[in-house]
């Protein structure tokens, strides 16, 4: 949605300016505050994808996942210094890390990831 969004800025301030909607208005500092978290959330979607969206069992694609997502995550606190996702990654970190955990018990999901000829290890 935000994607869609920052794709039509241009047409949403015209929108705005037309209708004499200006406290609805972004400005360019908040459209960058757009563009940061949609390069935030594009990993968190796309990993929603390949988990959720498949038509095959990916249980071997989980415990690399959530790694990724983790990096992901950390890497996104650390480049972008954007205070108000800081609670939010903190959460998500959180309980990614407990579900990697709980995966990293599971000798059949290990087994799955490494005998997958898809990863190379």
């Amino acid at each position: 949605m935000l994607t869609r969004e920052f794709a039509l800025k241009d047409a949403y301030h015209h929108f705005c300016t037309t209708l004499n909607l200006k406290s609805y208005q972004l400005l360019p500092i908040e459209w960058d505050k757009v563009k940061v978290m949609i390069e935030f959330l594009r990993p968190l979607y796309e990993a929603t994808e390949i988990i959720c969206g498949s038509k095959y069992p990916t249980i071997n694609h989980a415990l690399l996942l959530y790694i990724l997502l983790i990096k992901h995550i950390q890497q996104a606190c650390e480049q972008y210094d954007v205070v108000q996702i800081e609670p939010a990654t903190i959460t998500m970190t959180t309980k990614l890390s407990k579900y990697l955990k709980m995966l990293m018990q599971k000798t059949p999901v290990i087994c799955a990831t490494i005998l997958d000829p898809q990863f190379k290890i």
